[in-house]
């Protein structure tokens, strides 16, 4: 699966695109497809990762995650055992 990642805090520039692993999902995940994404000021600190604080976080010497974005428009690809709300399709 292809997603912008960033292995290091800084800019723009850290962003790159990956082939990444599906990753796997809990019980009370939603995994979804992504057909569009937003960013906002939040995703741009956790990729500079500054102010500071927000290190705390999303990983004091570098990303812990380094996916940006949560806000999200797609299908549901696949749930949890304990997901109730959501079906896949």
């Amino acid at each position: 699966m292809q997603a912008i990642v960033h292995k290091r805090y800084g800019g723009p520039e850290v962003l790159v695109s990956r082939e990444i692993d599906r990753p796997g999902i809990g019980d009370g995940d939603v995994l979804v497809r992504v057909h569009a994404a937003g960013l906002h000021i939040g995703d741009v600190f956790g990729v500079r990762g500054s102010p500071f604080p927000v290190r705390f976080t999303s990983g004091l010497r570098g990303p812990k995650l380094g996916v940006p974005g949560f806000d999200i428009a797609g299908t549901v690809e696949e749930t949890g055992r304990s997901v109730t709300r959501f079906a896949p399709g």
